[in-house]
């Protein structure tokens, strides 16, 4: 089994490293962590293993399931920072632009133009 943590661990790492975007980490997530994930399967699994190799394996899973949070988040914090670089930047000291919207009432229109005549 402590092999078969290892080969999980490895191919998890693997996979977070040439992820490129969110949803895939979303998915490896799931795939490795989530409520039917490989490790949590493992961990349900652990009743196949002799008593005193219990404690032991059970540590070896908490720590290949955090070591697999950790590059997730890690790998998510990389990917993040790389879409803020890429976002237009805002100025908020430029001027706001004013639009005018509709047009003038006829009959203020009208009365505008009795004006301008008289």
């Amino acid at each position: 089994m402590k092999d078969e943590l290892k080969r999980i661990e490895e191919a998890a790492l693997a996979e977070i490293t040439s992820a490129q975007d969110g949803d895939t980490l979303e998915k490896i997530r799931v795939k490795y962590i989530g409520r039917k994930g490989v490790l949590t399967e493992i961990f349900k699994r652990i009743s196949e293993v002799p008593v005193s190799d219990r404690p032991e394996i059970g540590k070896l899973i908490n720590v290949v399931k955090s070591s697999v949070a950790n590059a997730l988040d890690g790998k998510i914090a990389t990917i993040s920072t790389k879409k803020e670089e890429k976002a237009e930047k805002l100025d908020i000291t430029l001027p706001g632009v004013s639009t005018t919207f509709g047009r003038i009432h006829p009959i203020t229109k009208t009365v505008q133009e009795i004006c301008d005549i008289f």
